[in-house]
């Protein structure tokens, strides 16, 4: 389709398929970013409003992350052979 929806859509789908490319980066950042998250839930309280905007924050950190290591695969920095 062509309408907002399959629009909306296919960008859900390239954000999903761009963190399962980068599936190691996006775990071994997901381990580590599980503990210090808990930690900050720790201090503000456990409320529906919190793990909302925790678990958002984390959902944003690890795509950040897949596209970050994608852009590192990526070498941008290497001269492109003619």
């Amino acid at each position: 389709g062509e309408g907002p929806g399959a629009r909306l859509w296919h960008a859900v789908l390239s954000i999903v398929t761009k963190v399962g490319q980068q599936s190691l980066a996006v775990f071994v950042v997901s381990m580590a970013l599980a503990q210090l998250l808990g930690a900050v839930l720790d201090r503000i309280g456990r409320d529906f409003s919190t793990f909302a905007l925790v678990n958002l924050t984390g959902l944003a950190l690890i795509t950040a992350v897949a596209y970050i290591a994608a852009w590192f695969k990526s070498q941008p920095w290497r001269k492109k052979r003619p």
